[in-house]
């Protein structure tokens, strides 16, 4: 399942590298883009797809989980070659290609791997790209203007055609529309069908904590045990919580005094199970500009909360009957069976608790000292509710027997309906992979014969052949049986847990899932009489919402030259807390709770690319509209990455992944008219040993 093609592999294209001549073009696609439109066809004939102009985007259909998904569908692939002079049996060997990273032989230093080596071709006689042109390319919400699915879709171009001693970094979204506004289509036909089949940017979701949750009840057998070992294997929470969803009491369980700050070690080691319990009552301090966020937070769940309703009304597993060997259909109907209404949130957490341990301590500052706590909150905070699939069948089996024994399956208007089955074909990837075909003798023919005169100075030509992965689905018209499961949602504490969902060998017995969970966060606590803690607090409210985000993709941040992924800016806010009631005699420090996001950095054990990555964080957070304030390594953090895969995944995967983020903003200001981004850009620069910082 892909699209192959062959480019960057030849002898000649190395040669014109090591001469330092004009970088290569890389034309990822050459075939006309696929859409997504439906072929029907019987079932015992091959799915085709439809040739598109290029100039016109592909609607790509992909299948969700909240669509029902017949019994039937299947995916496959299926090959279109843009071949067109007929030499298809001088192919030679192919080779597999991660579009996430650059081609080798490109002269890269080692630990360099993200870099833009693509070029756009112009039309000798084409129009200048001016800058008041209103066109604008895929973004995220960071509103970054060059961002690229893969580092395949960005690239170097002329504004001025032929003019090659001035070179502009832009990616082929931004290109295609500026293209389809100068009507300039052919001279880079292949990277227009590239472009046209990129997919939008997508936001991206840490790694189901619910999973994480549930994989925790059953190594712990159900039972928190704040001495055992696998307490350190809790999940962390790295999603975010909405505003509205901050607890607004927040129960301390600090048996060592750690609130105090007090620097005393001596019996940091002695078993929770051996202390007593030393309970204080923290309430949620939030800014205006928090307070401003819980509105529109709640305002935006209740919206998705009317949403959801209404498409559940309307909301089936569909099985529709499938042709025997004999080619005729196993049932003259179809069943669509009711997904049943899923409970409803809550809107608010009145109470949450904190469990802090003087042994986890995570880090000291001049101003402040981070803890790792265990935070637990209402499990529907965390975990989607169930929908238990054994028991979900065995309902519908129920069901279905009843109505065939009452002879009630079918209502009189449906049994007149004739049954028709016919088979629908989509693309749901079109470019799934990329192989390389080494043949450049072959492919330079056909790249001349499809595109017309460019201000390429060296066109190394390569053959490619896309294969698009399709889903085949069965549609099916006629009588339908319409069954409704006795059935509902589980989220434990409210609905009992079934057989099939109870944790194995639980200490209590009974298999029931709590009603809470716990996650770890950092708590973050100030020496008394300073003011850097609420300052941060208040900072952290006061940024943009897309600092917290991560996205699919790559952007090339000003003034980087390389492509660095687009993950969250800092870490996640879970609320800042004052003592419910204070005390003359002794001081207990607010908690500041944040996201667990690794350790410090050590930029000389850092790539390249990860400086890269890490440096466009400062200056992500610089287009935001703030500086820092204090740019150093201690403020950096790294952990495996990415973000999206299990811990286990993040730790096991070949090569490392690495991801980053900003930390302790206390001292952290706006921009405003200030000259603080020359004075940043410099010390980032300094800092990662880039550019003229360079070694």
């Amino acid at each position: 399942m892909g699209l192959k093609r062959g480019f960057l592999n030849t002898e000649k294209g190395r040669a014109s590298l090591s001469l330092n001549e004009e970088p290569p073009v890389h034309e990822s696609s050459t075939l006309s883009t696929d859409s997504a439109s439906e072929s029907v066809s019987k079932p015992d004939e091959k799915p085709s797809a439809t040739d598109e102009d290029a100039a016109v985007t592909p609607q790509v259909d992909i299948a969700t989980d909240a669509e029902p998904k017949a019994a039937q569908s299947k995916k496959f692939d299926s090959s279109y070659s843009n071949c067109i002079c007929g030499r298809d049996a001088t192919k030679s060997k192919a080779i597999p290609l991660d579009l996430h990273v650059a081609p080798g032989d490109l002269g890269q230093q080692r630990g360099r791997n993200r870099f833009i080596f693509r070029v756009w071709p112009r039309a000798p006689d084409g129009e200048a790209i001016r800058d008041d042109y209103q066109e604008r390319g895929k973004m995220t919400s960071n509103e970054c203007q060059i961002w690229g699915d893969t580092l395949y879709d960005l690239f170097m171009t002329t504004r001025i055609p032929g003019l090659h001693g001035l070179r502009t970094f832009t990616s082929g979204s931004l290109m295609r529309a500026h293209m389809l506004r100068l009507g300039e289509l052919k001279a880079a036909a292949d990277e227009m069908d590239w472009a046209a089949s990129e997919p939008e940017p997508k936001q991206l979701q840490p790694f189901d904590v619910g999973t994480l949750i549930r994989d925790a009840e059953n190594r712990n057998k159900g039972k928190y045990d704040m001495d055992s070992v696998f307490n350190s294997l809790l999940p962390t929470l790295q999603a975010q919580l909405p505003y509205h969803l901050l607890p607004e009491k927040l129960v301390v369980h600090d048996p060592w005094n750690t609130l105090s700050i007090s620097k005393a070690q001596r019996d940091a080691d002695t078993p929770w199970s051996e202390k007593d319990d030393i309970v204080h009552t923290y309430v949620l301090s939030l800014s205006p500009a928090g307070e401003k966020k819980v509105q529109e937070d709640r305002a935006a769940a209740e919206k998705v909360e009317a949403e959801r309703v209404e498409k559940e009304k309307d909301e089936w597993r569909v099985l529709n009957p499938s042709r025997t060997p004999e080619g005729n259909m196993s049932n003259n109907y179809a069943v669509h069976a009711k997904v049943p209404s899923r409970l409803p949130k809550p809107t608010s957490i009145l109470e949450a608790h904190l469990y802090i341990r003087r042994a986890d301590r995570a880090g000291t500052g001049n101003h402040s000292v981070v803890y790792t706590a265990q935070l637990e909150l209402p499990r529907w905070a965390l975990a989607e509710d169930v929908l238990c699939d054994k028991c979900w069948w065995a309902a519908f089996e129920k069901e279905m027997d009843e109505r065939v024994a009452a002879d009630t399956l079918l209502s009189d208007e449906e049994k007149t309906k004739t049954p028709e089955l016919k088979v629908v074909t989509k693309i749901v990837d079109p470019r799934a992979e990329v192989v390389l075909l080494e043949d450049e003798p072959h492919g330079k023919e056909c790249r001349d014969a499809r595109n017309g005169p460019s201000d390429l100075k060296y066109d190394r030509g390569v053959c490619m052949e896309r294969v698009v992965q399709q889903l085949q689905t069965t549609e099916f018209s006629g009588p339908t049986a319409y069954i409704y499961p006795k059935i509902e949602w589980q989220r434990p504490g409210v609905t009992p847990t079934c057989e099939h969902m109870r944790i194995p060998s639980s200490a209590d017995g009974d298999g029931e899932r709590p009603a809470t969970a716990r996650v770890r966060v950092c708590a973050k606590m100030s020496i008394q009489h300073d003011a850097h803690l609420a300052r941060e607090a208040a900072n952290y409210q006061a940024f943009p919402g897309w600092l917290f985000e991560h996205w699919s993709g790559y952007n090339v941040v000003r003034p980087l030259h390389d492509p660095t992924p687009c993950g969250a800016v800092v870490p996640q806010f879970y609320g800042y807390y004052k003592p419910e009631s204070s005390c003359e005699e002794k001081y207990f420090s607010p908690l500041l709770l944040l996201e667990h996001c690794g350790k410090e950095i050590e930029v000389e054990e850092l790539s390249e690319d990860e400086r890269n990555e890490a440096a466009a964080l400062y200056f992500h957070l610089l287009d935001g509209g703030w500086t820092q304030g204090s740019i150093a390594p201690r403020n950096v953090l790294v952990q495996p990455g990415p973000i999206t895969e299990s811990p286990l995944g993040r730790m096991t995967a070949r090569p490392r992944k690495k991801c980053f983020r900003l930390i302790d903003f206390g001292r952290a200001l706006e921009l405003g008219e200030s000259n603080r981004y020359v004075i940043d850009k410099d010390e980032v620069f300094r800092l990662f040993k880039l550019m003229h910082h360079s070694e």
